[in-house]
């Protein structure tokens, strides 16, 4: 699989905002919609008082996909995290 291309800042940092939260619907016979709910500032987050929100529209085969891979990369994450000596 090759690198994953990420938008970036000036600086060459990854821009990543906090996911606050999300909503799906079946969109007729067509696919899957998700809601993605996210914040782009410390202060919203620390708020909570409102956020952004941006909608794709999936069909069934990039769903299993996406999830698959999630799930994936959550394993990872965890089994690295399972894995630091305590301090």
């Amino acid at each position: 699989m090759s690198k994953p291309e990420f938008e970036t800042d000036g600086t060459g940092n990854v821009i990543a905002h906090p996911v606050t939260g999300w909503e799906s619907a079946h969109f007729g016979e067509v696919g899957i919609i998700l809601a993605i709910h996210y914040v782009q500032t410390p202060e919203e987050l620390e708020k909570m008082d409102k956020y952004h929100q941006f909608q794709i529209l999936l069909s069934p085969q990039q769903c299993q996909e996406l999830g698959e891979r999630l799930t994936d990369l959550a394993k990872y994450v965890y089994d690295q995290t399972l894995r630091k000596p305590a301090n």
